[in-house]
C-alpha cells in the first residue's frame, strides 16, 4: 500500500514524462497540431495529477 505523497510523486514524474514526449512529438509534427497535443498532454497529467492525489 503506498503512502499519499508517493502515488502523487509518481504521478507528477508520470506527468513530466507525459509533458515531455508531448513537447519531443511536437518537432515532427505541424504547429496546430501540437499546440493541441501539448494542451491535451497537459489536460491529461492534470487529470491523472489530481486523480491520484484524491484517491
Amino acid at each position: 500500500m503506498m503512502h499519499k505523497s508517493d502515488r502523487i510523486r509518481r504521478a507528477f514524474k508520470v506527468s513530466v514524462v507525459v509533458v515531455l514526449a508531448a513537447e519531443v512529438s511536437t518537432r515532427f509534427v505541424g504547429d496546430v497540431i501540437s499546440k493541441f497535443a501539448l494542451l491535451f498532454a497537459f489536460v491529461i497529467a492534470l487529470l491523472l495529477t489530481l486523480g491520484c492525489g484524491a484517491i
